[in-house]
């Protein structure tokens, strides 16, 4: 009777173990959620112009939200310019404008950024061009904002290391492995796809 007990015992035993085996295994389900990336505000310089007139020169800080990843290694997303005060009011004084009616930030949507050559981990640099359409009329009150040049920071991240799904982390994986696979002269279209996915929170 003992022995019958005992071989009870022991089989439950081992189907508990094989459960817990099975369960550990099993990777847990991850719910898709739309990944809004954001650079981190970084200086940019910029000029103030009336006409072919310098009124004065903007140390503001802009950065870029991603929205999509583009088959040939570009990305669109929207740009932010955030102006300082000192800034607004020259351009409040250049238009004539009342200082609470000079905006405090500049958006564009639609705009195109890529990655600057030769970029590599630990920070990849995109470049975002001032002379595409959608950058090339910033006006404030009459005012032109001009840039010579503009460029946004990603922390990179090992792609090898593996990253939380639809998190900002797997967005730097990404954007890592695209910049790796550029250097590398090799294809990328399946991470540009991944990539939408995760933004947009659809599955896998």
């Amino acid at each position: 009777m003992n022995t019958k007990l005992t071989k009870a015992f022991a089989a439950v035993a081992l189907l508990l173990g094989l459960s817990v085996i099975s369960n550990a295994q099993t990777p847990p389900q991850v719910t898709p959620k739309a990944v809004s990336y954001t650079t981190k505000p970084k200086l940019i310089i910029a000029k103030l112009k009336k006409g072919e007139q310098e009124i004065a020169e903007v140390r503001g800080n802009a950065s870029f939200t991603v929205v999509g990843a583009n088959s040939n290694g570009t990305f669109a997303g929207t740009f932010t310019y955030t102006i300082p005060d000192a800034a607004r009011q020259k351009i409040a004084e250049a238009s004539g404008q009342p200082l609470n009616s000079i905006p405090a930030t500049i958006t564009r949507k639609d705009v195109e950024a890529e990655f600057q050559k030769g970029t590599d981990l630990p920070i990849l640099h995109l470049e975002i061009s001032p002379k595409q359409d959608k950058m090339a009329s910033l006006n404030v009150a009459g005012v032109n904002v001009v840039f010579t040049r503009i460029s946004v920071d990603i922390n990179g991240r090992n792609p090898d290391m593996g990253a939380a799904l639809y998190t900002n982390e797997e967005m730097e994986a990404l954007f890592s492995k695209i910049a790796k696979q550029m250097l590398a002269g090799r294809a990328y279209r399946g991470v540009v796809n991944r990539m939408n996915k995760v933004i947009n929170g659809e599955p896998d």
